[in-house]
């Protein structure tokens, strides 16, 4: 067949075939027509991955065109896939390795191809032919084989103006190189940049110029290197259309064009197995690549400046080693993820409001340098942008997003969980948002004065944020939108402010200024026609009170605040004062968390020591679906009813320990109240606590719950009663319990009385001997008891970080004679106390003591004038476990003692240098019996010390053995124990 005169189209001629096997007929009989094409199709091998009769039948259709004197055209090719094959990594791989021999080959002889189809699988599944590029049955809207199609998506030269020599990609290092001899015309080369070059490429000529394509920086095309001053204008790059087009200037001169990755010369790592122990650390210079596998990282994953992570076709699960940390932490290194899933492992951590879409794990952008790239992936993790970061996401799903405004930051046509403006920086400047709805695609593009955000096509699926930290000073209007949370922390004041009349749903004209009342504001947050989920506000060192609000509760550091007639979407507290939180509903997760050492500096104040809070509730119910417990310590007291959760199943505790004060009311069935009778808290027949009601008929018991015991049921009994009651962490208060109560025993004055009390760690013995009194009386004792002079004593003693109380070995102790009058003074003779302690190691070290408590600091101290006393006479029995001491007078009786150090590791010596004004050194952080020296620089030793206290300090009163003062100079210490040694200097300036 001749093609018609004048006719421009082109006639693909294939020869005959055989189909089983298949194969292509051979065709030596020349053809002799004009506009034909030879186009046979390319199936050396359709049983096994054998690639070893590829290049013989490429060569026989190569010969056989020269026979026709036509061009080769490749009419179909590609090894046939299984479609139930599909995630067969092994497999896939093999596939490759044939597509990688094509594609060479093909380069090789400068010839193009097509395949037979694109889109559909074959309906028979199971049907071995099949060469469809898109799963399923859906056509172009299914999911990609990116194993095939990446080495078919690959640059190549679409039109060249000249005679072309040759082209070849190597898909491994991303490099393309084609030389040519140009003509007069346009040189157009196709470049996937989305897909093989996400950090963007760089253009070398062979005639003295280098240019590069950065889509980080947002610019087009960029000269780099130019020695041979060659007019750059004579390159364009066309993005939407994936065209670089060179306008060629030289006729009839060989010339080369080579397209390479734009990246550093960096070593490619490999994992070495499916999973990495440890935190994972990419060095700079290396490319550490994660391609085709599911690969576990134990630990935490830093990216450090100048490395590279590429994840690739992959499913990365990073199993987290410490609570709210940075799992993934890129500083100044570049990340590519693509068509991949990134995640924690199951075992979760503290859940906050972002993990409704599994974003437990944090991944963090931070250096002006750190660039980051997803594309067709699922990141269930919080991404966060901060530093001047660029980062570009396309056709992916991102749990969380925080993105500062000193950051770039794009997304186009992807779905997002969580989206918070994080418009933390000190900038003053207006910014305005306006139709961020929820549910719907969104278009927004905002410029700030260090950064810029573009959302495009892109849908949200929970909730829009805004987070103002550290100060107000910004003016910001969100009109018409879908707003979840507005939160802010309020900095510091001395003053207490008041925050009333937070609302809930949609607001048509809302001030901030107006709802905060006592704090100076520079900006405003102005809401017009948008709906807000809740106002949350995080409260830093403050004395705040909240008044008929609907918020998140919030308080960091110690914050000193009440909150009344109101409802919190959930109470979050961190290492919080004091809260008293009355007649009020929690609904939402209820979260005791605080952050032990916790502190931040605002306005040149530190707040938030952490480690601790104090709950009291009044006429408040918790209505939340769970309770997430995740602290160092903590109280609860007062008045509370648990509408939900009921269950203890719905406690998630992850560490801490809280201490819940139950206020307790025994009566009859009546409801008389019934005064001086005894209650027994009892778990598994063991008697925990014992007390006594008082006048009105009401007392307080305690239970330090942990981890241990959190889901523990325990029973509350009245002496010479049946009646009993189930107690754990969820029960409501006040505690009700109905009782009939038989008198006291009265004991007389002649005779030696002893009396123990049933605690954890054993029982704690009163020995009182005949004639103490002259009077008949009855024993009351209390191990839980509570006022205003205990609790001002427990201040100090929190202030003292020598000084540490042992929980669980308070004791109230008080006499009363037969008309209930309390016997107080001076005792006639002395009682003796006894008080257990826990070493069941026997080590010397008080078992569950944090920091540790030599059992040798042991002393038994008394309440006196709001302060803990030491009773100097104290004797610690280190083979019963016991303190002993005689006393003269009942009171509150409890064990403290001092940690000391394990080993000298930490040891050290302040103030250094001592200047003026200073009178003593201390050594810290010592073992028991550590011996100190001090030398002179030339050796001379000037003092020996040696740590008998049992405690982790010493003090040198700068003097020498002979009790003179020391001179100014440098001196040396040198501190050693059976476990090692360590020294140091120490500069005297008087």
């Amino acid at each position: 067949i001749d093609a018609l005169s004048g006719d421009l189209h082109l006639l693909l001629f294939q020869p005959g075939v055989l189909l089983s096997p298949y194969s292509v007929l051979p065709c030596n009989t020349p053809i002799n027509r004009t506009n034909v094409v030879y186009a046979p199709h390319f199936y050396p091998n359709f049983t096994d991955y054998n690639i070893s009769g590829y290049e013989p039948l490429l060569q026989r259709y190569l010969t056989e065109a020269t026979t026709h004197q036509t061009p080769v055209f490749i009419g179909e090719f590609g090894k046939n896939w299984n479609a139930t094959n599909d995630g067969n990594l092994f497999l896939e791989s093999e596939y490759q390795k044939t597509e990688k021999e094509t594609m060479q080959l093909f380069d090789n002889a400068k010839i193009s191809y097509t395949r037979p189809w694109f889109s559909d699988d074959n309906s028979k599944v199971t049907d071995e032919w099949n060469w469809a590029l898109i799963k399923g049955t859906s056509g172009l809207s299914g999911i990609e084989r990116k194993f095939i199609v990446d080495y078919l998506a690959r640059p190549f030269p679409q039109c060249t103006a000249g005679t072309l020599s040759s082209f070849v990609f190597d898909i491994d290092t991303k490099d393309y190189s084609m030389s040519y001899t140009p003509d007069t015309g346009n040189t157009d080369i196709f470049i996937p940049r989305t897909r093989h070059y996400p950090w963007g490429f760089k253009v070398i000529h062979s005639k003295g110029i280098t240019l590069k394509d950065d889509p980080s920086q947002f610019t087009g095309l960029n000269v780099l290197e130019n020695p041979g001053a060659v007019d750059s204008n004579k390159f364009s790059w066309n993005e939407a259309s994936g065209t670089l087009r060179i306008t060629e200037w030289l006729t009839g001169e060989s010339v080369t064009v080579e397209i390479k990755p734009l990246t550093e010369t960096m070593t490619l790592v490999y994992p070495s197995g499916p999973v990495f122990e440890g935190d994972l650390i990419v060095s700079p210079g290396t490319e550490y690549v994660i391609r085709n596998m599911t690969y576990q990282i134990n630990g935490n994953l830093t990216v450090e400046k100048g490395a590279k992570l590429t994840v690739e076709n992959s499913t990365l699960t990073v199993k987290m080693r410490y609570k709210c940390e940075k799992n993934i932490y890129i500083n100044g290194g570049s990340v590519r993820i693509s068509s991949s899933t990134v995640k924690s492992s199951p075992e979760g951590v503290i859940q906050e409001a972002g993990e409704i879409l599994g974003a437990q794990l944090m991944l963090d952008l931070k250096n002006g340098t750190t660039d980051f790239y997803a594309e067709n992936s699922n990141l269930l993790c919080r991404l966060s942008l901060m530093e001047k970061t660029k980062a570009l996401i396309s056709s992916s799903t991102v749990s969380f997003i925080y993105w500062m405004p000193t950051s770039d930051f794009e997304i186009y046509k992807s779905t997002i969980g969580i989206f918070v403006f994080n418009l933390s920086d000190t900038a003053k400047e207006t910014l305005s948002f306006n139709n961020l709805k929820k549910d719907s695609e969104t278009n927004f593009t905002m410029t700030t004065s260090s950064g810029q955000v573009i959302i495009s096509g892109t849908r949200m699926i929970s909730e829009w944020q805004f987070c103002l930290h550290y100060s107000l000073n910004k003016s910001i209007t969100i009109s018409n939108s879908d707003i979840g949370t507005i939160w802010t922390r309020i900095p510091p004041t001395d003053n207490r402010i008041t925050i009333s009349n937070l609302p809930n749903g949609f607001v048509q004209d809302f001030s901030l200024k107006q709802k905060i009342q006592g704090l100076t504001l520079e900006g405003d947050v102005h809401l017009i026609n948008t709906t807000l989920q809740c106002f949350k506000p995080e409260l830093l060192s403050t004395k705040a009170e909240i008044i008929n609000s609907y918020a998140m509760f919030h308080p960091y550091g110690e914050a000193d605040t009440i909150v009344r007639d109101s409802y919190l979407i959930y109470l979050n507290h961190y290492g919080s004062k004091r809260t008293e939180i009355i007649n009020t509903t929690v609904f939402g997760t209820l979260q005791l968390i605080d952050k032990p050492g916790y502190h931040e500096t605002i306005n040149g104040r530190v707040v938030g020591e952490g480690g601790y809070f104090d709950i009291i509730f009044s006429s408040t119910t918790i209505d939340a679906p769970q309770i997430v417990v995740a602290c160092n310590t903590g109280t609860i007291s007062g008045t509370v009813y648990f509408k939900s959760p009921k269950e203890l199943s719905n406690i998630q505790w992850v560490r801490g320990k809280i201490t819940r004060t139950y206020p307790l009311i025994v009566e009859t069935l009546e409801k008389e109240r019934l005064k001086n009778v005894n209650v027994y808290l009892k778990e598994s027949g063991t008697t925990l606590w014992t007390g006594m009601t008082d006048t009105n008929g009401e007392t307080s018991f305690s239970i330090m719950f942990t981890s241990n015991n959190y889901n523990h049921t325990y029973e509350l009994a009245v002496e010479k009663s049946t009646s009993t009651r189930n107690i754990n962490f969820l029960t409501d208060t006040p505690i009700r319990v109905d009782a009939k109560i038989s008198p006291f025993s009265f004991f007389h004055d002649t005779t030696t009385i002893t009396k123990e009390i049933e605690v954890s760690q054993g029982r704690i013995k009163i020995e009182i001997p005949a004639g103490t009194v002259e009077k008949d009386y009855y024993i009351l004792t209390s191990t839980s008891p509570q006022n205003t002079e205990i609790e001002t004593a427990n201040q100090k003693d929190n202030l003292d970080k020598n000084l540490d109380r042992l929980p669980g070995t308070m004791i109230e102790i008080n006499l009363k004679d037969t008309s209930g009058v309390s016997i107080t003074g001076t005792l006639k003779k002395e009682a003796t106390i006894s008080i257990p302690y826990a070493d069941n190691d026997n080590n010397g070290i008080v078992d569950n003591t944090s920091p540790a408590i030599n059992e040798k600091t042991l002393s038994i101290y008394h309440l006196e004038n709001n302060t803990w006393q030491k009773i100097s006479a104290s004797y610690v029995d280190i083979e019963q476990n016991i303190v002993r001491v005689n006393i003269n007078r009942f009171s509150v009786f409890i064990l403290m003692g001092s940690p000391s150090a394990q080993n000298l590791n930490d040891a050290f010596a302040y103030p250094v240098p001592c200047g003026q004004g200073c009178s003593r050194i201390i050594f810290r952080r010592l073992t028991s019996e550590a011996k100190i020296k001090i030398y002179t620089i030339t050796a001379e030793l000037v003092r020996e010390l040696v740590n008998y206290g049992g405690d982790d300090t010493e003090e040198w009163d700068l003097k020498n053995e002979s009790g003179e003062n020391v001179a100014s100079g440098i001196y040396i210490y040198l501190i050693s124990d059976n476990t090692g040694s360590k020294k140091g200097k120490i500069a005297i300036i008087k």
